[in-house]
């Protein structure tokens, strides 16, 4: 999760602190939906264009010692049956952009000491 306190955020962001915020003491918060992602080979064939691209993808990963034989010839042996669509729909540039960072969520919180008790 990345935190930004209220003060850094004007201090840093003028502009958008005013146009966010104006003059209260809101703590943003969001999750990084992503933190911590590995793209998979499936990930990566996704993005293939054909069957070709998607075999390439496959031979790359198996020779750089990212997955192991048994599964690059299992991956590909559904490459050759189904081509590369069998995985899911294409991947397209911004795709884990348009899937999880233009939803993410923001919290409010007010500090204590605005807090009217």
């Amino acid at each position: 999760m990345v935190e930004i306190d209220i003060e850094e955020l004007r201090k840093r962001y003028p502009n958008l602190y005013k146009e966010l915020m104006g003059s209260s003491g809101i703590k943003l918060r969001f999750k990084d939906p992503l933190r911590g992602f590995q793209p998979g080979a499936i990930d990566f064939i996704r993005r293939a264009e054909t069957k070709e691209q998607a075999l390439e993808v496959i031979d790359y990963m198996e020779k750089k010692g990212e997955i192991p034989h048994d599964y690059a010839e299992e991956l590909r042996d559904i490459i050759n049956k189904h081509g590369p669509r069998f995985f899911g729909e294409k991947k397209e540039d911004g795709y884990y952009l348009k899937k999880y960072w233009m939803n993410y969520q923001i919290e409010e919180e007010l500090s204590n000491d605005e807090l009217d008790y």
